[in-house]
């Protein structure tokens, strides 16, 4: 291992950079970065902060052409960071859902930011799935509000999402909606987006029938069939991406495939980085 050390000054507001001559030339190599901030008021040496590190590595950019990939990464804010995350060979980026959240009443599904995220990702050559995260909307939800109010305590985010979390009254409700973003899609050519994926991390988490709210893997296996269902009846192309979304040798992925999940999707969602370890959904 060898460690290059070099200082200088940042001005606020400002970048600097320096080059290693040949650095891991003709090597794919992983490496760290680490850094100690300080004030132009205090010496390096008496300065007390962490140290920050940042992990890196040297690769060889994916082929232009390249149009799939096994790993998706969540949609970086700038367009920039997908034609980074594209040519490190990560084609697929989740977007959603539309405009942050579904209508205030019911039928309402707005688009338009949705949309302009969708196309920021196009124009960089990658590929979209969109992701309905939350089973309702706030007029369909099942929620309770006495065990909101103990889960949520005085975060003013929690009591918005969590209600979304519950299943809606009528299970067709959340079919219905995934049906109109794939209609919107298909019927909204060069989009191309056709992949949709059902809830983000559910049950283990708080984000989608969660287990401290009575929740389980039936319940989530429900309401995949309706929404489904419903996808393919709206765009006979689409894809329905689902699953856990938790590691491969989690419990609950192996019942998701033991209870027959896989029949109600085409692509089986893993995320190697989040087992639905005890804790998540406290």
């Amino acid at each position: 291992m060898v460690a290059e050390e070099r200082g200088f000054d940042v001005p606020a507001r400002r970048r600097a950079s320096f080059t290693i001559p040949d650095f891991a030339r003709g090597s794919r190599v992983f490496f760290r970065a680490t850094w100690t901030p300080y004030s132009s008021a205090t010496a390096p040496a008496q300065q007390t902060e962490s140290v920050s590190s940042l992990r890196c590595a040297v690769i060889a950019p994916a082929a232009a052409d390249l149009t799939d990939s096994p790993l998706a990464s969540t949609t970086p804010i700038l367009g920039f960071l997908v034609r980074l995350a594209r040519e490190a060979g990560i084609v697929w980026c989740a977007i959603g859902p539309p405009n942050g959240k579904r209508g205030a009443s019911e039928g309402q599904v707005r688009f338009h930011s949705c949309d302009l995220q969708i196309q920021r990702v196009l124009n960089q050559d990658s590929q979209v799935e969109v992701l309905l995260p939350f089973p309702s909307a706030n007029w369909s939800t099942t929620a309770r509000a006495d065990e909101v109010d103990k889960a949520a305590g005085n975060d003013t985010y929690l009591r918005t999402r969590l209600p979304l979390s519950y299943p809606p009254a009528d299970m067709n409700d959340f079919g219905a909606y995934a049906a109109a973003v794939a209609r919107h899609y298909a019927q909204s050519q060069p989009w191309a987006v056709t992949h949709f994926q059902i809830l983000n991390e559910p049950v283990y988490t708080d984000y989608a029938l969660p287990r401290k709210f009575g929740y389980g893997l039936a319940n989530y296996l429900r309401l995949l069939e309706s929404a489904g269902r419903a996808l393919h009846a709206a765009d006979p192309q689409c894809r329905v991406v689902g699953g856990i979304s938790a590691n491969l040798a989690d419990g609950l992925t192996r019942d998701f495939v033991a209870q027959g999940g896989l029949r109600w999707v085409d692509v089986f969602d893993l995320q190697h980085v989040r087992p639905a370890a005890p804790g998540w959904d406290l």
